[in-house]
């Protein structure tokens, strides 16, 4: 897929108010992504929910190889989460 599809999929996903399951599959599909600008726009994009789905994602990217992927990562794990649940993560 294109990236400009996965970007206007992903500004899709940003106008939502609340995602559904095939939106979290799609956000952990796009996660995988070869370029790292869709993966940290992903990690961005998890802040606005705290399924635990959207956890397992930012798990993985806290851990990727890209600097600014792992950084939106944490800044995303830190908003979504409470203070009690970021310090176990």
């Amino acid at each position: 897929m294109k990236a400009e599809k996965i970007e206007l999929n992903l500004s899709e996903l940003e106008e939502k108010e609340l995602w559904d399951d095939e939106d979290i599959v799609l956000l952990d599909k796009y996660s995988y992504s070869k370029s790292s600008i869709i993966r940290s726009r992903v990690a961005e994009l998890c802040a606005y929910s705290n399924k635990d789905n959207i956890k397992n994602i930012l798990l993985r990217l806290i851990n990727d190889k890209d600097n600014i992927v792992r950084a939106e990562a944490f800044d995303s794990i830190c908003i979504a989460f409470s203070s009690e649940e970021t310090a176990e993560i």
